[in-house]
């Protein structure tokens, strides 16, 4: 995690690699607090790629434990029974969404920052 200096590897023809600095998963796994803080700093050189996984941000994991608890009810229709309240990854996910608004900081789709090579 907080890797520096990230840039897109290409590693065949027609594959890139796309490091990523932070993952939620990570992050639950330290029980890191919800705090923007513990994220990379968005100012720094090179890339901010940061990995949230839509099922985090849709349960709002409090914790791994938690998780793990919602993981045999996914195909079930009272998986949103197990939406967290408190603070969790969507809160984390939104604090960073308005930090970037707020700093005016560039983003852009995964998919531009490789180029196609003939």
């Amino acid at each position: 995690m907080n890797h520096l200096g990230l840039h897109p590897t290409k590693r065949s023809q027609t594959v890139w690699s796309l490091p990523f600095n932070w993952s939620d998963d990570k992050h639950l796994e330290l029980e890191e607090s919800f705090a923007i803080r513990n994220l990379p700093d968005l100012h720094q050189e090179g890339l901010n790629i940061l990995n949230f996984h839509p099922v985090h941000i849709f349960l709002n994991t409090p914790t791994l434990a938690h998780y793990e608890k919602c993981k045999p009810h996914f195909n079930q229709a009272n998986f949103t029974d197990f939406i967290h309240s408190g603070t969790g990854i969507r809160n984390l996910f939104v604090e960073l969404c308005e930090e970037i608004k707020k700093s005016d900081l560039e983003t852009c789709l995964l998919k531009n920052l490789v180029t196609h090579e003939s």
